[in-house]
């Protein structure tokens, strides 16, 4: 603003009035961009029209306010988001609000020196940005505001959603039903079928209708208590007991209300007990003697299902997890052997989390606290999938290579580790995550990740489900800030009508000003009148106009002894306001 400008707009609330500063961050979400003033080499806001008029009305709020003017001054229709800062000053107290323009508008009438630029390009110059940080704070606003308003309703949609594709895609062999890894319906497999059980738990699904896929679990049972898996495995078939898919029915039963007095579930517990070896689990029963694999993955698994059936052995699966931390806060693949760490990973991180909490660990443990820093750390929200997923191999059979290779969706777990942990849709990342997974689902239902290569997962579709049920959970469970919105909202309603009065300016204010001024010219007219009435009781004006002394000098000096003693009490009486104000530490005119 030059400072023809500036002088203008100060002199139309009159001299000495403490005139607003209002700017304006505005996004334009046609253009997925803020409009900025490109002024000496910086890059600032844009200014609004803010002198103070005691016409205006500010009844309708700051956001009433800010769209008048902004429509005033440069046509441009916008939706109000909030007060991003307030800085009072003596004389230039400063506002910024946020806004949005919704729709293809005219930018161009923002000015010459007026650009559109995205967030990217503000943080790529960002040394050349006034207020950076409250660009950022509006486009978190913006963002915040424009997933939230929908995403109760999106979460529902994709849930059914993928229930609808489950329920078209169920695989039917030899009398069994259930589903195998991509949902083509065709054979039928073991751990699929138990990540379906569970997607439909997730969702809230249970009943009848899982009963068919439940008994083709129960009677898919290995003789020695666990179970296989049937079709998945990778060099050759294996019919031996795997930690990973026997804890998935595990999970599976235990949501459909089995007990550990069951005694398929009671033989499936032994079987894993059995395999715990120094506090670890391997994928396998390691065979010809053999030392056992230990992994962190199937660690989890079998400590999250002890958890959850009541079994002491957790404890010990706790133990070896902590001792397998590494020292940036996550977990890797394996523990560290021989000294050499193994690389932290998003996934074995947050299924570390997850089985540590279901496991009892307090969300406030310090392994826990360094796990969700890394969890935080890695999380990049340009990416279309936040967390960077992984894939990994468990031998099953040396004898004849049977691998079980497992892909790792990073996302979903990692946003329901977070959310176990205490986080809520009111954190950014969550809500950011939460975003990006929902974008991940195609249309007929499945969830595609950078490891499913096009395909339609059975264990996306599972992971995506688990997710957005830990999520939904966070909802039901954060209960304080919806009771207290409520005065939260009249706070901030009192904070903006405080910021709209002071743009919309006080009748009273004005008034208060006129009485001190009629009120000063009173007094003063008063002292020259009692000046002048007691000079000539005195006899100045006979002397001073005595043959002796000319007339003109008796006017002047008339004048002169009349203007001090009008002028003088004024000058003391606010020198000693001024004094009386500096030892009290206020300012003048505070």
């Amino acid at each position: 603003m030059s400072d023809g400008a500036r002088r203008a707009e100060e002199g139309a609330a009159g001299p000495g009035a403490r005139v607003p500063r209002l700017e304006l961050i505005l996004f334009a979400e046609s253009r997925d961009g803020f409009v900025v003033l490109a002024e000496g080499g910086e890059i600032v806001p844009l200014r609004l029209p803010a002198e103070r008029r005691p016409g205006r009305d500010a009844g309708d709020g700051l956001g009433a306010l800010v769209a008048r003017a902004a429509k005033e001054r440069f046509g441009l229709d916008v939706e109000y988001l909030g007060l991003l800062a307030a800085e009072p000053g003596p004389r230039r107290p400063r506002l910024t609000v946020g806004a949005v323009a919704r729709g293809a508008q005219d930018f161009g009438r923002a000015g010459t020196r007026s650009r559109v630029l995205s967030m990217a390009d503000l943080e790529a110059r960002r040394g050349e940005v006034r207020d950076a940080d409250l660009f950022a704070a509006a486009h978190g606003w913006y963002r915040a505001s424009a997933v939230a308003r929908d995403l109760p309703v999106r979460i529902r949609r994709a849930v059914d959603r993928s229930l609808l594709y489950l329920e078209n895609h169920r695989s039917i062999e030899d009398g069994r039903w259930g589903w195998n890894l991509y949902m083509d319906g065709h054979s039928l497999g073991l751990l699929s079928t138990a990540e379906g059980i569970l997607a439909h738990l997730h969702a809230g699904v249970t009943g009848d209708e899982l009963s068919r896929p439940v008994a083709s679990l129960v009677g898919m049972q290995n003789p020695d208590g666990g179970w296989q898996v049937r079709k998945s495995l990778v060099g050759a078939q294996s019919d031996q007991s795997v930690t990973e898919s026997t804890c998935a029915v595990l999970w599976a039963l235990h949501g459909v209300g089995r007990s550990s007095s069951d005694p398929v579930i009671a033989d499936g517990l032994a079987w894993l007990e059995s395999l715990q070896h120094d506090g670890g689990w391997p994928s396998a029963a390691p065979l010809d003697g053999a030392a056992p694999e230990l992994r962190v993955f199937p660690t989890t698994c079998a400590v999250r299902t002890l958890a959850r059936y009541g079994r002491g052995d957790a404890a010990k699966g706790v133990a070896w997890l902590r001792a397998a931390q590494n020292d940036d806060g996550g977990w890797g693949s394996r523990p560290a052997v021989a000294g050499q760490t193994q690389a932290s990973s998003a996934t074995h991180t947050a299924y570390t989390v997850i089985a540590l909490l279901t496991a009892g660990v307090a969300a406030t443990d310090p392994a826990v606290g360094r796990a969700v820093a890394y969890l935080r750390a890695s999380f990049d929200p340009a990416k279309d999938e936040p967390w960077e997923s992984s894939q990994d191999h468990s031998l099953i059979n040396p004898a004849t290579s049977a691998r079980l290779e497992f892909r790792h969706f990073a996302t979903p777990w990692a946003l329901a580790a977070l959310a176990m942990a205490g986080a809520g849709l009111d954190d950014p990342v969550i809500l950011t995550g939460t975003d990006k997974l929902l974008g991940l689902q195609d249309p007929e239902g499945t969830w595609r990740s950078s490891l499913t290569g096009g395909a339609r997962a059975m264990w996306a579709t599972h992971d995506a489900l688990y997710a957005l049920r830990a999520v939904s959970d966070t909802l039901r469970e954060t209960v304080a800030p919806v009771v207290v919105d409520p005065y939260r909202s009249r706070e901030r309603a009192a904070l903006e009508h405080c910021a709209a009065e002071l743009l919309a300016g006080d009748d009273r204010a004005p008034a208060a000003g006129a009485r001190r001024w009629w009120q000063t010219a009173w007094l003063s007219v008063l002292t020259v009148v009692v000046a002048l009435v007691t000079l000539d009781r005195l006899a100045v004006f006979d002397a001073l106009t005595s043959a002796k002394a000319g007339k003109a000098w008796a006017w002047a000096a008339t004048a002169a002894v009349t203007l001090l003693v009008a002028v003088a009490p004024n000058v003391v009486g606010e020198e000693y306001r001024v004094w009386r104000s500096r030892r009290g530490g206020r300012r003048p005119g505070g």
